[in-house]
């Protein structure tokens, strides 16, 4: 811990209770990034025009980009069109999470306890952001096909086919591979999150140690730090919304493959 007083744990700080719910730092700090999306998305939308001025034609150009991503990954095109919204608001609310350390009030302290803190640094909020992804996408498969969707991880039309010894050892042999099955599920779930929490994470905390160095230093030392932060906080929210994509696809395209 520096002098400055900067310090980051893995539990987030609770700032106050409304009632049996601890509200703390991150979720404020994700309360405020939801504020941000609405109102600027309101405000870019009403003010939109046919020459589109550079803030316009910025989330345009990434909006496109994305779309094209999805129209990729999706066989149906009305599935990719349902879903690219979604894919959008996670980009968008991981990139400006990502990019809170860089914010100036971020430092504000209450009762020495930091108002505000870097959502993604708090490994629950990217569990429930990974767990999102990952319900939505078997939601989607069960729509399209529940019985093939369950079939792939609970084998009880083999357990029905038993006629012989040998298809018992078949049904034991399918039983074990759903059952990797869902601990693959499980660990993509670990993986898509704590890629996220490991990568912010670390960098706030190298940011942290770095304020604290400039404190004998120099307020230049910290600014090549901030812009390597900005990178990596695009890059790693680039990364989630595409295995995002990666994994609703996958899954929806196999039911419907079966499906038909």
């Amino acid at each position: 811990m520096a002098e400055s007083g900067h310090h980051l744990g893995l539990q987030p700080e609770v700032i106050f209770h409304l009632g049996p719910a601890d509200i703390t730092n991150a979720h404020l700090a994700f309360f405020l990034i939801s504020i941000l999306l609405v109102v600027t998305g309101v405000l870019i939308s009403s003010k939109s025009q046919i020459v589109p001025t550079r803030a316009q034609a910025a989330v345009e150009s990434v909006i496109l980009w994305f779309k094209e991503r999805v129209d990729l990954g999706f066989d149906d095109p009305v599935m990719a069109k349902r879903l690219l919204p979604l894919i959008l608001t996670l980009f968008f609310a991981i990139f400006i999470a990502n990019q809170f350390m860089t914010l100036p009030f971020l430092n504000l302290v209450s009762d020495h306890e930091y108002l505000f803190r870097v959502p993604t640094t708090h490994f629950a909020f990217t569990i429930a952001l990974g767990a999102l992804v990952l319900i939505t996408s078997h939601i989607i498969a069960l729509t399209i096909s529940p019985r093939t969707h369950i079939g792939h991880y609970l084998k009880v039309e083999d357990f029905f086919k038993i006629r012989s010894m040998g298809d018992v050892a078949n049904f034991i042999l399918q039983a074990f591979l759903g059952l990797l099955e869902i601990i693959d599920e499980i660990a993509k779930l670990i993986s898509i999150s704590a890629r996220l929490f490991g990568n912010i994470f670390a960098g706030e905390l190298m940011a942290i140690v770095v304020i604290g160095i400039s404190t004998y230093t120099s307020f230049i030392v910290p600014i090549p730090l901030y812009a390597l932060g900005m990178f990596v906080g695009l890059i790693q929210a680039v990364v989630f919304s595409l295995l995002s994509i990666q994994y609703l696809s996958r899954l929806a395209n196999a039911a419907a493959a079966k499906h038909h």
